[in-house]
This record gives structure tokens, C-alpha cells and sequence, in this order.
């Protein structure tokens, strides 16, 4: 139980409120009976539960604040991991530029239109890969590595072994990448 700062102000509250009732000041009627009695449980509440309500809802305050920074540190995690993963994607796209000059060189009035057809087949990828992986981003990094790996590199590393004509080839891996659906 608190102690009073002034011991004196509830025997003033008491003495005002006697004199107010005798001079008539003071009416008692339902109301009045009403208004005092919630007053007097204020003031009881707040002097003996003041304490602890202050600190539950602190501490609630302080729990909320928590769960809210980590979320918000979840959500900064997660986007620097698919950033990190567009910037593996990126070296893939790189390499399969290079491929694709090396082997257009082999022609001088093709090349142009083999690697325009390569370069849209590469964005298109990419940019299907990007669509579905942003839609599930939990298991981004497993995915993108197994599309990778089972359609693109083994296509286009066993038709060069088979084809001389590069601009066959590239007509063929664009058919065949066409007839999968990414998603």
C-alpha cells in the first residue's frame, strides 16, 4: 500500500464533503450516490493498482515493439536474400551471353539475328524465373538452381555436341524452351 504524500488532503476531502451535506450543498440522490462511489473507485484503484497496471502495459507495449522490430528484420532478411539471389542469376545470364557469341561468330550474316533470338530467349527466361520465384519466396534458391540445371545448361550443352549449325541449334533450344512451362 502507497502512503500518501499529504496525509491531510482525504481528511480536507472528508471535512468538505461534511459541510457540503450539511449546508445542503450537497444533494444526495441517485446520481450523486452514483458519481461518488465512481470517484472513490478511481481513486482506490489507481492508488493501489496504479503501479502494477502501468507496468502490464508497458510490458505489453514493450512485447508488441519486439515482435513488430523482428518482423520488420525478417522481412529485411528476406529481401536481401532474393537480392542475393538475383545477383547469382545474373553471372548465369553473363556466361550464356558469351556462349552465345562464340557461337554466332561462326556466321557473319546471322549473327545479328542469332543473338537478338538468344538474348530475348535469355530475358524471357529470366524474366519467367523472376515472376515465379518472387511469388514463392521461401524456397527460392532450391528451385531457380534445379530450373537452371535440368533445362537450360544440359539443352544447350548436348546440342552443341550434336550440331555444327549453331543457328539450328538456337532454333531448336527456342522451341524447346517455348514447349516447358516454367511454373
Amino acid at each position: 500500500m502507497k502512503s500518501l504524500s499529504k496525509p491531510y488532503i482525504l481528511l480536507y476531502i472528508v471535512l468538505a464533503f461534511c459541510v457540503a451535506s450539511s449546508k445542503h450543498i450537497l444533494i444526495y440522490n441517485e446520481e450523486t450516490l452514483v458519481l461518488i462511489c465512481f470517484f472513490g473507485f478511481i481513486f482506490a484503484i489507481k492508488h493501489y493498482f496504479g503501479d502494477t497496471l502501468t507496468a502490464s502495459i508497458q510490458e505489453r507495449g514493450d512485447t508488441i515493439h519486439d515482435e513488430l522490430n523482428q518482423s520488420y528484420i525478417t522481412q529485411i532478411h528476406q529481401d536481401l536474400s532474393i537480392r542475393d539471389q538475383y545477383k547469382q542469376i545474373i553471372p548465369v545470364s553473363q556466361v550464356l551471353s558469351v556462349f552465345s557469341a562464340s557461337l554466332v561468330e561462326q556466321s557473319e550474316s546471322t549473327q545479328k539475328l542469332a543473338e537478338y533470338s538468344l538474348k530475348h530467349q535469355i530475358d524471357s527466361q529470366i524474366s519467367k524465373m523472376y515472376t515465379h520465384l518472387y511469388k514463392l519466396q521461401q524456397s527460392f534458391p532450391q528451385k531457380l538452381q534445379k530450373k537452371i540445371h535440368d533445362n537450360v545448361l544440359p539443352n544447350i550443352q548436348q546440342s552443341l555436341a550434336l550440331n555444327k549449325k549453331p543457328i539450328d541449334f538456337i532454333k531448336n533450344s527456342k522451341n524447346k524452351l517455348k514447349a516447358k512451362d516454367f511454373a
